[in-house]
């Protein structure tokens, strides 16, 4: 099948990094680096003609040539407090009438219920355009299901998040496997930087000595305070040229506070990926991976690297137990720095990483089975992971 896939221009990387401004790059993942892992998760399950595009781009594109179908990176579109730019999403998929496969729909709200949730108009219309063309629509946590079914959709399964089926290798499975033995005995620890709530940088601030001492990483996925300008700034990236790439860089880092107290003086590898295996073969040599990141911490686990997850919301929370990855709370750990450090959070979770790889081959088989059914066809790969 020849198919537009909405809604960023890249699936592995952004192309040609160096020419581009900071304010390009971070259009091209819409934002935030972790939507790299995830539109490759969906790019690299499929050998079918993937167009990767903004939604203007890809209506044009649609205008010139033909495709059969379109595919979806639908991420966070479901937002109780505001549209998210649905009512473009809404307004393009009715004009384009074609095949659908929304991949990764996911719910933002403070906390999951059973009844139906009330959504901007909006998000109400994207809704209803997916149930009007019978999209297929794979969502990644029991909440999200829940709720499209009392929207009237019906072709709906619980698939997690398709940057869960990167890597199926039996060798990741085996390093997990292995270096979660050893759960305590930590070597180099990455730890992805949160949000800029005030108990999530109390988090963030307890565990960076860790990450320093260990010659660890902190790793930045978006520049809502400027986090990406201050890592790209240090000379901190793998996948960046460093300054080359900047016109500006932003100074109000002096004091730490942007980002957590104290980070600044504490000679912390910052570190930002602007393209996703360059990201995931970086975290190959850590020996766990913590924070409050769910795309970060995925991106671990491809690197057959223990992750732990802190959920701090429904979203962080319903997507970690589907993917049965090991989590706590942010409301059950402890914010003091004699109190909260690495081994507090892997027993706290669990580093058993058996029942994640049992339930990945389960969702992949639903996954498998979908993209399928609409008339995809998998990679070779991902039978990989199939048992």
């Amino acid at each position: 099948m020849r198919c537009l896939f909405f809604d960023c221009p890249v699936t592995i990387g952004v192309e040609r990094p160096t020419i581009k401004t900071l304010d390009l790059a971070l259009c091209a993942v819409g934002g935030n680096t972790g939507n790299l892992l995830f539109r490759h998760g969906i790019a690299s399950s499929v050998i079918d003609e993937l167009t990767p595009c903004h939604w203007s781009e890809g209506q044009d594109l649609a205008r010139e040539q033909h495709f059969d179908a379109i595919i979806l990176g639908a991420a966070n579109w479901l937002n109780t407090y505001h549209d998210n730019g649905n009512e473009k999403r809404a307004r393009i998929l009715r004009g384009l009438n074609k095949s659908t496969i929304c991949i990764g729909l996911g719910i933002q709200h403070a906390e999951r219920t059973s009844k139906k949730l009330i959504f901007p108009d909006a998000t109400i219309e994207f809704l209803n355009v997916l149930r009007e063309l019978q999209a297929t629509v794979l969502v990644r946590d029991e909440f999200t299901y829940d709720q499209c079914l009392h929207y009237g959709l019906s072709n709906v399964a619980v698939i997690g998040c398709p940057s869960n089926f990167i890597d199926l290798s039996q060798g990741q499975a085996a390093a997990l496997s292995s270096k979660s033995a050893s759960k305590n005995l930590f070597g180099k620890i990455a730890l992805n930087h949160g949000y800029l709530r005030k108990d999530i940088r109390s988090h963030d601030s307890a565990l960076i000595p860790f990450v320093r001492e260990t010659g660890g990483h902190y790793i930045v996925q978006d520049n809502l305070n400027g986090e990406i300008e201050l890592a790209l700034a240090s000379g901190g990236s793998a996948s960046l040229p460093g300054r080359s790439l900047l016109q500006r860089i932003f100074t109000p880092f002096s004091n730490g506070s942007v980002l957590c107290p104290g980070l600044v003086k504490a000679d912390v590898n910052l570190m930002v990926y602007f393209n996703a295996l360059e990201w995931i073969e970086d975290l190959r040599s850590c020996s766990v991976v913590l924070g409050t990141r769910i795309h970060g911490c995925i991106a671990a686990l491809q690197a057959g690297t223990p992750s732990v997850i802190t959920t701090i919301d429904s979203r962080t929370e319903g997507l970690a137990e589907t993917l049965g990855i090991p989590r706590v709370a942010l409301s059950r750990l402890e914010m003091s720095k004699r109190k909260l450090d690495p081994s507090v959070l892997v027993d706290k979770a669990g580093a058993d990483f058996n029942p994640y790889i049992r339930r990945r081959q389960h969702l992949l088989s639903v996954y498998i089975k979908h993209i399928r059914d609409f008339g995809l066809t998998p990679s070779p790969r991902l039978f990989e992971g199939v048992c």
